[in-house]
């Protein structure tokens, strides 16, 4: 069982932090979107946090300066700002279940709660994400002249990274746990119960209590 701790374990935190890599890349990178004019001489790119326009290979980039103000600006600034609280909501959530899921290895055995507590977030996570891309594709692709850029795709390898992650972590907090051996290691100690009274054995002794001849730790005895 300890093997299938610790198995279970590393699987959940490798797809975490390529869940969480990806994200990041999404999140950070400024080519989102690509859109080419039809003279096929200038392009631009917008991004969650910056946009850039290529005019006869002379590149020019721009911060935004009102991001997480949720305006209707340009450039679909009030739809980048949900985006990118969604992301960072689902890289913290992810965070705090990596959190969650490695404080069960350094403890000497699995609690159960915590485990599925750590399922519960990462599926949370996994609806950010996935509200993150039906958004981006309703609200800022469909029936545009946008493109998807690579920081989309990546967007989806992290909700597939998510998504696995959700699976395994819901697998082994179900699946790979034996309740009969919880806690139970070399180093414990064995503690041994006392048995309870013998009432049958007690009802005898006090019956007998005045009989001088009776005696209750007498051992039988054969004739040879």
């Amino acid at each position: 069982m300890r093997c299938c701790h610790i198995l279970g374990v590393s699987i959940i935190f490798i797809l975490s932090v390529a869940a969480v890599g990806l994200l990041v890349a999404s999140g950070v990178a400024y080519d989102v979107l690509i859109e080419d004019s039809l003279n096929g001489t200038s392009s631009s790119r917008i991004g969650l946090w910056r946009n850039c326009t290529t005019m006869n290979g002379i590149e020019t980039c721009s911060v935004d300066d009102n991001i997480l103000e949720f305006k209707s600006e340009p450039n679909m600034r009030r739809d980048k700002d949900i985006l990118i609280v969604m992301d960072i909501a689902a890289v913290a959530i992810i965070l705090i279940a990596i959190f969650l899921t490695l404080c069960g290895l350094a403890k000497s055995h699995r609690s159960k709660c915590v485990e599925i507590t750590a399922s519960l977030l990462f599926i949370l996570a996994t609806i950010c994400i996935l509200f993150m891309v039906v958004y981006l594709e309703v609200e800022m692709i469909k029936d545009s002249s946008f493109k998807r850029g690579w920081a989309v795709f990546t967007l989806y390898g992290g909700l597939a990274a998510t998504l696995l992650t959700s699976v395994e972590a819901i697998v082994y907090a179900l699946c790979c746990y034996d309740p009969y051996l919880e806690g139970i290691e070399k180093s414990d100690s064995l503690v041994l119960r006392s048995r309870p009274p013998n009432l049958e054995y007690n009802r005898s002794y006090n019956n007998n209590a005045m009989d001088t001849s009776y005696n209750p730790y007498a051992v039988p005895t054969k004739d040879y």
